[in-house]
């Protein structure tokens, strides 16, 4: 076997709280949309939303006791997620990335292995985040607003493999939620969780293997075995 065709096939990136350090700006979203209403998340409604696909913070916050629909619940977090992120066009370069993606991304892209961003993220998030990379980083992107089920479900995932031609037991995935894990690892390929942006660090387990950030990594050390 060539060192070439042990490679990962493709590598499958989630975005919150893996590539990015957006975590913190949807869970200020999800408090100051209960805030609004006189609410305050306990531990247990955080944790739901931790990784959670949109639609699902939605409900959460309207069973808390959020007096509007779901559609319009999204649309708040949506839009004050989409403003802080523009305020800070010029921090993207100076803190907001995971510490080693954008290395660890080139490359991979140098060395012919498609990258595919898989996220719950709706496209107008997405598309602020594209914007900031170079050019075909990710040669295919899902998001949010894909019809597939979401996560926990593996079915983006394995999808994302097929668009670029890949069988997805020879693909590599990053994430760090429990909802994202688990979508990862019964899609059957092999995991990877990166801890050091997580809201909760995944916890040990032979289903996965762990990381602090994207510098503890390489092309090589993707090696599929």
């Amino acid at each position: 076997m060539t060192a070439r065709s042990r490679y990962p096939e493709a590598v499958l990136w989630d975005m919150d709280g893996t590539l990015i350090d957006s975590d913190p700006l949807w869970l200020e979203a999800e408090r100051n949309v209960a805030s609004e209403w006189g609410l305050e998340l306990d531990a247990s409604a955080e944790h739901m939303l931790e990784g959670a696909s949109l639609p699902l913070c939605a409900h959460v916050l309207r069973e808390a006791g959020v007096v509007l629909s779901q559609d319009a619940i999204a649309e708040l977090l949506v839009a004050a997620v989409e403003s802080r992120m523009k305020g800070m066009r010029g921090e993207r370069g100076q803190g907001r990335w995971a510490a080693g993606a954008l290395g660890l991304l080139d490359e991979l892209g140098r060395r012919g292995v498609p990258s595919v961003l898989v996220t719950g993220s709706p496209t107008r998030i997405v598309r602020l985040v594209l914007e900031a990379l170079p050019r075909r980083a990710f040669a295919e992107v899902i998001t949010g607003d894909c019809p597939l089920p979401a996560k926990p479900l593996p079915d983006r995932y394995v999808a994302a493999a097929r668009m670029v031609g890949a069988d997805i037991r020879r693909c590599v995935i990053f994430e760090d939620s429990d909802a994202g894990l688990r979508s990862a690892v019964d899609s059957g390929a092999q995991v990877i969780a990166v801890t050091a942006l997580a809201r909760t660090p995944a916890p040990a387990s032979p289903a996965y293997r762990r990381v602090r950030d994207f510098r503890e990594l390489s092309a090589e050390s993707l090696l599929c075995v």
